[in-house]
């Protein structure tokens, strides 16, 4: 009797470890599957790229073999330098504001006629209708779209494509991912502004750009009163 429970409980034991172990298979070549899948939706996503960008417009294309919807440009910057060091930042406002698909091997391209600094609002003349002060820098454009597999797409500049929402990727968590790049990006933005504002710099951006700006001010008027100064003595 003792014999036959033993075979018994051998047996049962033998067909779960069996069961265990093709489940475990099953988890593992579906998870390698998931990332082979990711891997190539990230590298199609790599294919709606810039072109081209400058002050005046930017263009981006669909390399890829499947359309893409909704093309937005997010962002559309440029920081102001002056003597000294960097004195603000100017905005676009992109037209159109979208375009509903870029079939593949197409281009789309938004212009950009209208610039704003961003600390008052105020407009500004583009940097091809003027010349002097303040310098422009090259322009910074971030665009999100949607991909034939609705998933939304975020990419700053040449910087890898990062999912934003939609469908998740294949094996992808979602509420981890964007819960981790969420708070990641908010400590970093918030030990900048702690770190500035010690250093008397202003804990805000806004605030942080005005003092940007006073010094630079400062600066030049020191040193026009130094040139002033030695013309006299010479003179």
């Amino acid at each position: 009797m003792d014999s036959e429970l033993w075979a018994l409980w051998a047996t049962a034991a033998g067909t779960f470890a069996a069961a265990v172990s093709a489940v475990g298979i099953a988890l593992w070549q579906n998870r390698a599957q998931g990332q082979v899948e990711r891997g190539k939706r990230h590298e199609r996503a790599s294919l709606v790229l810039i072109e081209a960008a400058d002050h005046q417009s930017v263009t981006i294309a669909n390399l890829s073999s499947t359309p893409v919807w909704d093309l937005r440009v997010t962002a559309a910057e440029s920081m102001l330098w002056e003597e000294g060091g960097v004195v603000g930042m100017a905005s676009a406002c992109p037209k159109p504001s979208r375009f509903e698909v870029v079939t593949p091997n197409e281009r789309s391209t938004f212009t950009m006629a209208t610039w704003r600094d961003n600390y008052d609002g105020a407009a500004l003349p583009p940097p091809h209708t003027r010349e002097g002060e303040p310098r422009w820098d090259s322009v910074d454009v971030t665009f999100v779209y949607t991909d034939a597999f609705g998933t939304t797409w975020r990419r700053e500049g040449h910087s890898p494509p990062r999912t934003t929402g939609g469908s998740p990727l294949p094996g992808e968590v979602t509420a981890r991912h964007r819960l981790w790049g969420w708070s990641n990006k908010s400590s970093k933005t918030a030990a900048k502004n702690l770190i500035s504002g010690v250093r008397r710099k202003g804990f805000r951006r806004k605030t942080q750009l005005a003092k940007q700006r006073e010094r630079s001010r400062q600066r030049l008027a020191a040193r026009k009163a130094a040139r002033k100064d030695n013309q006299q003595d010479g003179g």
